[in-house]
């Protein structure tokens, strides 16, 4: 019966229940059900049928879980109203061109094999770097972090390539290969949101690649970071549970989660189902998991493209091995001012509903 219909004469309470909350495809004298409503109905109704062939059972746990909180999950397509994209207000970083040259001739990287790139050059030219590009933008770090310890001062790998390629430090051919080597699309991203003045440093401690501060954030106020980025490779498969994981680790913290996905002009995913709202308004394109499924980058861009003509927002709805559903909210980012980059951004929040 997997993919076939059901169909129940059009009277009885069943029925009329099923006109009532949107559920099936009504005709002249019966209802059309898919085989997940119509384990619905004999769950929850008493519906005289034999147990459906449903292949993926997660998303009729979804789909019982949306009913019995009241929203209407329907397999038709529905446009709505919302604008789900999301606007990240940068400034575009202005840099010292007086002292790069300076600053090029005079201080030399030292590239460990570990990939941290140490300063070393004249006491007068390190701080120059300290006074325009630490203390205002905050580049490196200078000794031991949060703490008035030590005075050595590196870059990470991001740093010092964004550094290089405008002219303050030098790297060899070699050197600059063996830092992007395996982080071509990090150092994209990177770039990306550093040229727009947001801060970037390392997301580790969040289990992301980087976490962001706002714009104009020096060294000495240590604020907390806004959000966390996740760069998620073409051809990537992720675990499910994984990205569950990182998304509620970030949003335990207040931190948004942020996922850096190629672009791709290819469909490859659709919505399971379309859901109206509690008052009935169309609000969301659902698309379901199972906790131990995996997702690429192609399904969650293929997703949006999908549902931003449809003005809906879009839900990730993961099934538990109990039953459970936990839902995610995925809304595009316009990072302002805008510009030409190879990746789309979206913002994925846990959604109570």
């Amino acid at each position: 019966m997997q993919g076939k219909t059901i169909s129940i004469k059009k009277k009885g309470k069943i029925a009329q229940f099923c006109i009532k909350n949107f559920i099936g495809e009504e005709k002249r004298r019966e209802i059309i059900l898919t085989p997940i409503e119509a384990l619905y109905l004999k769950e929850m109704k008493g519906l005289n049928i034999e147990i459906p062939n449903i292949k993926e059972f997660s998303k009729y746990l979804v789909y019982r879980d949306l009913r019995i909180k009241n929203f209407y999950p329907l397999f038709k397509e529905i446009k709505g109203e919302f604008n789900p994209e999301k606007i990240y207000k940068g400034k575009a970083i202005k840099f010292p061109e007086k002292i790069k040259e300076k600053l090029r001739e005079k201080i030399k990287v030292r590239l460990t094999k570990d990939k941290y790139c140490v300063l070393e050059g004249e006491s007068n030219s390190l701080k120059k770097f300290i006074e325009h590009l630490y203390k205002k933008h905050w580049f490196g770090q200078i000794g031991v972090y949060k703490k008035s310890l030590g005075n050595i001062i590196f870059l990470e790998r991001f740093e010092a390539l964004f550094l290089e390629e405008k002219g303050f430090i030098k790297l060899k051919e070699k050197e600059k290969e063996e830092l992007k080597k395996g982080f071509k699309d990090h150092y994209e991203v990177f770039k990306y949101w550093r040229e727009r003045g947001f801060v970037i440093k390392t997301g580790f401690k969040f289990g992301t690649d980087f976490r962001i501060y706002e714009v104009g954030v020096n060294p000495f106020q240590f604020q907390h970071s806004l959000s966390v980025l996740h760069v998620f490779p073409r051809g990537f498969k992720m675990k499910v549970e994984e990205l569950s994981r990182a998304i509620r680790v970030a949003n335990s913290v207040r931190k948004t989660f942020i996922l850096a996905i190629p672009k791709y002009e290819e469909r490859f995913s659709k919505p399971d189902f379309y859901c109206l709202g509690k008052e009935k308004i169309p609000i969301y394109a659902i698309k379901c998991f199972s906790q131990e499924g995996r997702i690429t980058s192609l399904q969650i861009s293929s997703l949006l493209n999908e549902v931003s003509n449809k003005n809906l927002k879009l839900l990730l709805a993961i099934a538990d091995r109990e039953g459970g559903i936990t839902y995610y909210e995925v809304n595009k980012i316009k990072v302002v001012p805008h510009g030409e980059s190879n990746f789309n951004y979206f913002e994925v929040v846990w959604k109570k509903i």
